[in-house]
């Protein structure tokens, strides 16, 4: 009878071995001095800040890529309406799909909040069988 066996990213097998950056920066205290950048340690960490960096990312904001981001700050002055919020939700479905094949996007939900003026993002995606979460509000 055959059997799975749990793929695992080589780079998750070493706890000591910081594999990115996380995002957004948060400068925490490691052994006496203010440090900028935390660590992150999984892969599945590193995928999340990599999602919020694209997501936080214009197009042609980088150099030698640039159709690389979710260009969400041309959707931030516009009208709070039902079109601008659902070309926004594809958009941020298309571009996930285009830079990042590893995931399965489960569903994008973007609720408006009318008296503060703001949306929330909330990104359901699925990585290595493992669902994951990530809540943006603009």
């Amino acid at each position: 009878m055959a059997y799975r066996i749990e793929n695992n990213n080589p780079l998750d097998l070493d706890y000591k071995l910081a594999v990115g950056v996380s995002v957004p920066f948060v400068g925490s205290i490691i052994s006496g001095s203010d440090a900028v950048f935390s660590s992150t340690y999984t892969t599945t960490e590193q995928l999340r800040s990599d999602i919020i960096n694209y997501i936080l990312t214009n197009k042609n904001e980088r150099v030698l890529n640039p159709n690389y981001g979710s260009d969400l700050r041309r959707f931030i002055f516009q009208n709070i309406t039902g079109i601008n919020l659902n070309n926004l939700k594809l958009q941020i479905i298309d571009g996930l799909k285009a830079n990042f094949p590893q995931i399965i996007t489960n569903n994008v939900t973007i609720t408006p909040d009318h008296d503060v003026n703001s949306i929330n993002i909330v990104i359901d995606y699925s990585f290595a069988g493992n669902n994951n979460s990530i809540d943006i509000t603009l």
